[in-house]
């Protein structure tokens, strides 16, 4: 024991040397561990907050027509959307479906749940479907190409050929997503008038479908006399011009003659389609009715020498 004193005594400069000398490098190794690790834990969280960020619907966000993706804030808002909609239906809860369409959906295509069902629900799904979704376009309007397809593994169907398409858009209603389905992509407000010879034709506005337009029009007729939008009802009477120039003719066959009658003082509304698909970043420009009788009455008791025919043109 006294030899242990003596040597640390004659040594103990050394000693606290070596000793202070090893915390030290403890203490290094220990702050440079504690640095890497953190270093570490920096990279991962910035992974896990990447991972995180990055969409599951990438790939469902290229869009095949506009050339362009879907927002990247929107991608999963809209993927899960179109999902859980779709998921609604194949699980046979078409009630919920229905709570995810939109409010001028409902009111053009599905006013009841029972509508809903009949119309779109029945028929088109089962536990048996699977699907798959594109955006279709994220210029202007949201749309996506939905395909609903029987399982092969389930059914032992060919799905190749037998397999619903439709186009869902995507509104927003006040802090939420809902979804236009069955072609319907929305309404177009358009309020715009012209008045001639005291008659008005007020274009109101247009229910847009991926296949066609249909034009809601209110005509006010304040003459002394019947009046006819129409001559020959061939529907080149009544066109609709796009924003390229193109026209198209009405499609009389969803009306009745009696449509176009307007009699004295009489104002009407009515509904006329258009078989103009839709295309991106192609608006309307104007509809024309070309041949509108101002006399009714007189016109028919002499068709072929009646002359008192008006034109109107309205610019939307």
């Amino acid at each position: 024991m006294h030899n242990l004193i003596r040597i640390y005594n004659q040594n103990r400069i050394k000693i606290w040397i070596i000793v202070i000398g090893i915390i030290i490098s403890i203490t290094v190794i220990q702050n440079l561990n504690k640095a890497i690790r953190d270093e570490n834990n920096k990279k991962n969280n910035k992974i896990i907050e990447q991972q995180k960020n990055t969409s599951i619907y990438k790939n469902e966000s290229k869009s095949m027509v506009s050339g362009g993706t879907v927002s990247e804030t929107k991608q999963d808002k809209y993927g899960n959307l179109i999902e859980q909609f779709l998921k609604y239906c194949i699980n046979s809860q078409p009630e919920k479906a229905y709570d995810l369409l939109s409010s001028d959906c409902k009111k053009v295509l599905y006013p009841s749940e029972k509508l809903f069902e009949d119309l779109y629900y029945n028929g088109n799904f089962d536990k048996n479907k699977k699907y798959n979704f594109q955006s279709w376009s994220s210029s202007g309007r949201d749309i996506y190409l939905v395909k609903v397809y029987d399982n092969m593994l389930t059914t032992g169907r060919d799905n190749t050929s037998n397999y619903l398409q439709d186009y869902f858009t995507i509104i927003k209603e006040n802090d939420s997503y809902k979804l236009n389905v069955g072609g319907f992509l929305g309404i177009k407000d358009i309020e715009k008038s012209k008045t001639k010879d005291n008659i008005n034709i007020l274009i109101k506005n247009s229910y847009v479908y991926m296949d066609y337009q249909i034009i809601n029009l209110e005509v006010s007729n304040t003459t002394e006399n019947t009046i006819k939008l129409t001559k020959n009802n061939d529907g080149e009477e009544i066109c609709l011009q796009d924003s390229n120039g193109i026209k198209f003719k009405a499609m009389f066959n969803e009306n009745i003659d009696e449509d176009f009658i307007i009699e004295k003082n009489k104002k009407k509304s009515l509904q006329i389609k258009f078989n103009n698909s839709y295309r991106v970043d192609v608006g309307l420009r104007k509809v024309n009715f070309s041949n509108i009788i101002k006399n009714y009455e007189k016109y028919k008791q002499d068709v072929d020498n009646y002359k008192d025919i008006i034109e109107i043109e309205i610019e939307l």
